[in-house]
């Protein structure tokens, strides 16, 4: 997969992505509070890329996948799609629109087992699919499904076989066969690589690689592993407590990342260079709770140069460099020294 990207107008873009889950109580259940799982997320997707979105369990990344793939509604802000003459809003589509947007837009979901009816062959499950997307022709949705088969390297005969009969990479890769099949434009892979193997991982990332390099699909990656982020993206979106702090080129990594959790966020992968070993940067404090945000920065409570400002305002994405518009970093710091 080639690094450079040539980015012009995005394919899908996110704006200022709010959802917000309520908390009840008492015995009447009544509203008292909110879950901010997404409070303000601004992403852009081009074609052709990758991007990676890292960061601790629970800041956000499914949930925004599943916002992304329009499985759920957004509490506010805009998600638009580029249907091909230019973006449109995604949200409250009707049936037909719908699934012209499906066709285009697929997720992969974690567990592969769960993703298949267990009762149901797998070779019935992908052609359920097509004949959902109004493919009538029998012939020509075996075609679809065995060229899909093909590309991640899964043999016809075993579409006869049902979920359970298979490891959990030949599952995987008959998630993403099933995908395949519809030929979309954009795939939204959601740790789909944390439960399997460690060889079993290399090949399905080299898989999706390979896939994007014949296809020229778009990606969307969510992990919590950096190394996989750096390696499958072209760029990673660091996300914390429901806010996205930096965008940056995956190759920008470690070296030129701005933002102090980001950096920490680095310095806790582990190191096999006995000799030049990093130092890993411990944040005091716990991550603060979703239910009752900071008002200021989010990162405000645990961050080792926080200053007053970050208390009382919420910091934007910015360009970290006036020469680089592929590097944002949401920090009121204009260069944060623990980056220098």
């Amino acid at each position: 997969m080639s690094k450079e990207i040539v980015f012009t107008e995005p394919l899908y873009q996110a704006k200022g992505i709010k959802k917000y889950f309520p908390v009840t109580g008492g015995v009447l259940r009544r509203k008292i509070g909110e879950v901010k799982a997404l409070d303000g997320v601004d992403l852009d997707i081009y074609r052709g890329e990758t991007i990676s979105i890292i960061g601790e369990s629970g800041c956000g990344k499914t949930t925004l996948g599943r916002m992304l793939a329009v499985l759920q509604k957004p509490t506010g802000g805009e998600l638009s799609f580029d249907f091909g003459d230019g973006l449109k809003n995604v949200v409250g589509l009707n049936r037909t629109e719908e699934l012209a947007f499906r066709r285009r837009v697929q997720m992969i979901f974690q567990d592969p087992y769960t993703s298949f009816n267990p009762r149901q062959r797998v070779g019935a499950a992908i052609d359920e699919v097509l004949q959902v997307h109004g493919m009538k022709d029998p012939e020509e949705r075996f075609s679809r499904i065995k060229e899909s088969c093909e590309m991640v390297n899964m043999r016809v005969e075993y579409l006869q076989r049902y979920p359970h009969e298979f490891s959990g990479g030949q599952r995987q890769r008959l998630a993403i066969a099933r995908c395949l099949a519809i030929r979309p434009e954009l795939i939204i892979a959601d740790e789909i690589v944390s439960a399997l193997d460690v060889s079993i991982q290399a090949q399905i990332i080299n898989l999706l690689r390979q896939i994007q390099r014949e296809t020229g699909l778009s990606f969307v990656f969510i992990t919590h592993d950096v190394a996989v982020a750096r390696y499958v993206g072209h760029r990673i979106a660091v996300m914390y407590l429901g806010s996205v702090v930096e965008i940056l080129p995956a190759g920008a990594l470690p070296e030129n990342a701005e933002h102090p959790y980001t950096i920490a966020l680095l310095s806790a992968v582990p190191d096999m260079n006995l000799q030049g070993k990093k130092k890993e940067i411990v944040l005091q404090g716990e991550v603060p709770s979703p239910i009752d945000a900071p008002s200021g920065c989010a990162f405000s409570t645990r961050c080792p140069y926080v200053m007053d400002i970050c208390k009382t305002t919420r910091p934007v994405l910015r360009l970290a460099y006036e020469a680089d518009s592929s590097h944002q970093v949401a920090c009121h710091l204009e260069k944060p020294p623990i980056g220098a």
